[in-house]
């Protein structure tokens, strides 16, 4: 249940919206005729969002009591941690959630050696379902057909390399525009570019192509449980959400991006495994098709943010999480102990969690180091010395 008095709270949520004001920075951003970046949006993110976000908890004495391990941040994609050069301050101890768990690696160092890295903790941090609304939820369930009425094999449309000059190494979406050139839709294979009815589509296909993107996840795959579309990711690096609650296996496919296509010398896709597998299960094995779409369609509640049923809601499966975390995370930090005499002041003050702020020592390597840091200034209702 939720409390207002933070003494009592176990969890706190930061409620930041940083999309929703990047989004609203961003559209003075640039001008309008050609596009043109007038503003750098990295530093009126770092100005407006996250300079205040951490103005805010420097100043909180409940997230410094516990080193901030009982805040709950929420992302909506692997943006956010990529353009807050503070992120490192708070992703060693606080609760990330974000549908993304691997974030590209765009104007970083490391990106002499990998493209992503993880932005998530396995160990305490959540993956969480992308957002669909109400109204598209709705409109895909209505259009959900029933296994043996479905006449489409599989079915995927977005943006490619040949179309888009930014999934210009999407090398998978590439090996499928090969793979329906090859097979067409004659044999069931719908893929292509942007169409006005793609969740017809997904609702009369058996199987919904889930490929990476300009970064590995994309909210395709969360979509097709209210589409009854058997999700088959084709993102190596795809975490997806809730993968220890739930049993992914009985309702998707995740299959290597390596085996979509065998290529032939000269271009084109000449075979597919991919494929074979699932017009042989569509053919072969009805039961089996039929089960796998049955279980996703039961376990849909769980990726739509809107479900009433108390059981079964992505919150329902975050509240868990959560309680599993508490119990095996310790409920206080100690900074000082033994040392009554020296902060018993600041603790009649309501100040003893500041105490930090206060330090001397400033950690160095070269003379010409920075001394002066500001997360290392007591917030100024704290800056006098507590009175006797």
């Amino acid at each position: 249940c939720n409390t207002r008095n933070p003494q009592l709270a176990d969890w706190f949520y930061v409620p930041m919206y940083a999309t929703c004001q990047y989004v609203k920075l961003n559209e003075n951003a640039s001008k309008d005729e050609n596009e043109e970046q007038v503003v750098n949006m990295d530093y009126l993110s770092r100005t407006y969002i996250w300079e205040p976000l951490l103005d805010f908890l420097k100043a909180s004495p409940y997230y410094h009591r516990n080193d901030g391990r009982d805040h709950i941040f929420l992302f909506v994609d692997g943006q956010g941690p990529r353009i807050w050069d503070s992120y490192d301050m708070l992703r060693s101890e606080s609760v990330f959630m974000s549908p993304e768990s691997r974030c590209p690696t765009w104007n970083e160092p490391m990106r002499r050696y990998v493209d992503v890295k993880p932005c998530l903790s396995t160990w305490k941090d959540i993956v969480i379902p992308g957002h669909t609304d109400y109204a598209r939820i709705q409109y895909m369930k209505t259009h959900n057909k029933l296994a043996a009425n479905r006449r489409l094999l599989m079915t995927f449309h977005g943006r490619a390399p040949d179309s888009h000059s930014a999934y210009g190494d999407c090398a998978v979406r590439g090996q499928l525009m090969e793979l329906g050139k090859h097979h067409g839709i004659e044999e069931g294979v719908d893929i292509g570019g942007f169409v006005g009815d793609y969740l017809e589509r997904k609702g009369d296909s058996h199987f919904c192509l889930v490929p990476a993107g300009t970064s590995p996840w994309t909210n395709h795959l969360y979509e097709s449980f209210h589409a009854g579309c058997i999700p088959v990711i084709l993102s190596d690096e795809y975490h997806v959400a809730f993968l220890e609650e739930l049993p992914w296996d009985e309702f998707s496919i995740k299959w290597p991006e390596s085996r979509i296509c065998e290529s032939r010398p000269e271009g084109g896709c000449a075979a597919s495994k991919l494929y074979d597998y699932l017009s042989n299960m569509v053919l072969n094995e009805p039961g089996r098709l039929w089960k796998m779409k049955n279980t996703l369609e039961k376990h849909s509640c769980y990726f739509n943010w809107y479900s009433t049923d108390p059981v079964c809601s992505p919150y329902r499966l975050i509240q868990d999480r959560l309680l599993r975390l508490q119990r095996s995370r310790p409920s206080r930090s100690k900074r000082f102990w033994n040392a009554a005499d020296a902060i018993h002041k600041d603790a009649e003050a309501g100040a003893e969690h500041f105490l930090h702020l206060h330090r001397l020592t400033r950690f160095k390597h070269f003379e010409n180091d920075s001394s002066t840091f500001s997360w290392l200034q007591a917030p100024s209702s704290m800056q006098e010395s507590p009175k006797k």
